[in-house]
């Protein structure tokens, strides 16, 4: 009866929203899309902490709050997309949401995601400037791009930056290698209170159907991890393989150095194997060393997830998930060592 309820509650979002949708997009221009994904979802912790503010619980996000229905996301992006020589184009994306991590909103623009134009001066290249997603990281803030194999992101997710104010340039070696350079205002700024640029970039590399490789760095004097006159150096490795068409592992690793004191490193494992062509099952295991506090936990973190997706139809699904988090102390949330919680999840995109 219950997954009877989720479906309905899931559809009924899905409904309202694709019906105010539909009418917006028959009076776009020629070759700008719109799109809209949205997710809401269940989540229950089994420690049942006696106060529950409203805030994330500081390792997950996308249905973090204990005992409670919330609307995770809503992502609304329109774009027109570049494909030859002297194209311009731009994308546009608002967020909302009780499970959207408060890193993601700016005074002034706080459900602002992505605003930013593209240009391609030639076939081989592309040039962006504004405010964009990160290019860190194995997850995705879950949007109209697509969502990650589990309801909640990990703990990589949080000691990584989310998005920048900046420009970047990509260009295509060949067929299977991407570089990008990138400069930025910081980690998730929009203004840049130091003065002092970052720069970092990422080497893309798809060896085959089966192997992805993405090398992703970032350097310079951000306030992100510490003090504005330490200088911040972030390197994150992201493997993906995929051995069989319907099964994927995805590593995701992190190594961050502020000053000369202090640093923390993470590792994550995702594997995903869809069984039919409406059900799959996913886990996910994680490790992350926090002791000098470099991304606010000052302890190390422990975490394992399982979770099961049922597609609804062509634009929805219903998603499953258990988790279980751990730390070598009392420094997570709740001031408890470890934590499991259950989540159900209903979502679509179109």
């Amino acid at each position: 009866m219950l997954h009877q309820y989720t479906r309905w509650f899931a559809a009924s979002i899905g409904l309202v929203v694709l019906t105010s949708a539909t009418s917006v997009v028959a009076g776009l221009p020629e070759g700008v899309d719109l799109n809209v994904f949205g997710a809401a979802s269940y989540s229950y912790n089994f420690d049942k902490p006696a106060v529950n503010a409203g805030a994330s619980d500081g390792v997950r996000a996308f249905a973090a709050k204990h005992n409670n229905f919330q609307v995770d996301v809503l992502n609304v992006a329109v774009k027109k997309g570049v494909e030859t020589k002297g194209d311009v184009g731009f994308r546009g994306d608002l967020i909302f949401g009780t499970g959207v991590p408060g890193a993601v909103g700016t005074a002034g623009a706080e459900n602002l995601l992505q605003a930013y134009l593209v240009y391609k001066p030639c076939d081989k290249s592309e040039l962006t400037i504004g405010r964009f997603v990160t290019h860190f990281g194995g997850e995705i803030i879950p949007g109209v791009d697509g969502h990650n194999a589990l309801a909640t992101n990990g703990l990589i997710f949080y000691s990584i930056p989310l998005w920048h104010n900046g420009a970047k340039l990509s260009y295509k070696l060949t067929d299977s290698v991407t570089t990008t350079a990138i400069v930025t205002n910081g980690i998730n700024d929009a203004a840049d209170a130091s003065h002092q640029k970052m720069f970092g970039g990422q080497v893309a590399i798809a060896g085959s159907e089966q192997l992805s490789l993405y090398l992703n760095y970032l350097g310079g004097k951000d306030a992100y991890y510490g003090s504005l006159t330490d200088v911040t150096h972030i390197a994150n490795p992201v493997i993906v393989l995929k051995p069989a068409e319907t099964t994927s592992l995805m590593i995701d690793g992190v190594y961050v150095k502020d000053g000369p004191a202090n640093s923390g490193w993470g590792v994550a494992g995702t594997l995903q194997h869809w069984y039919n062509e409406s059900h799959a099952i996913a886990l996910r295991g994680e490790y992350l060393n926090d002791s000098d506090g470099t991304f606010g936990f000052a302890t190390k973190v422990y975490s394992g997830t399982v979770g099961h997706e049922n597609k609804l139809g062509d634009n929805g699904f219903l998603r499953y998930e258990a988790r279980y988090d751990a730390s070598s102390d009392s420094n997570l949330a709740y001031g408890g060592e470890k934590q499991i919680t259950a989540a159900i999840q209903g979502g679509f995109t179109y």
